[in-house]
């Protein structure tokens, strides 16, 4: 059970390295903890981008790892990705009721 977890783990590190959040941890030497696991690396890199600019060049790593770990804006960050979601969906669906519109998708 521990050589699982421990694959698990490594795979989930795997797509933090290999993420945008990976320069990040690189940049200001964060490492990856298993306070990590289960947790999206995307919504941490914007978690970061909104400390950064809060905190500039003070920024660190213990504060990147607890803005991370208490889901910073977490919520507000997914809550803007799923109204731009809509928004997309909705000016989508409306080109699609418009004549050249609905002949694209006649053709396809």
């Amino acid at each position: 059970a521990k050589l699982k977890r421990q694959q698990n783990q490594t795979e989930h590190s795997r797509l933090w390295f290999g993420s945008p959040m990976g320069k990040v941890m690189k940049e200001y030497h964060v490492n990856y903890i298993q306070a990590f696991e289960g947790y999206d690396p995307f919504i941490a890199f914007e978690i970061v981008q909104v400390i950064k600019e809060q905190y500039g060049s003070n920024l660190t790593a213990p504060l990147i790892v607890s803005a991370i770990k208490n889901n910073y804006n977490g919520i507000r960050i997914t809550d803007r990705k799923h109204e731009k979601f809509k928004r997309d969906q909705a000016k989508f669906q409306a080109y699609q009721m418009t004549d050249k519109g609905f002949l694209e998708y006649m053709e396809s």
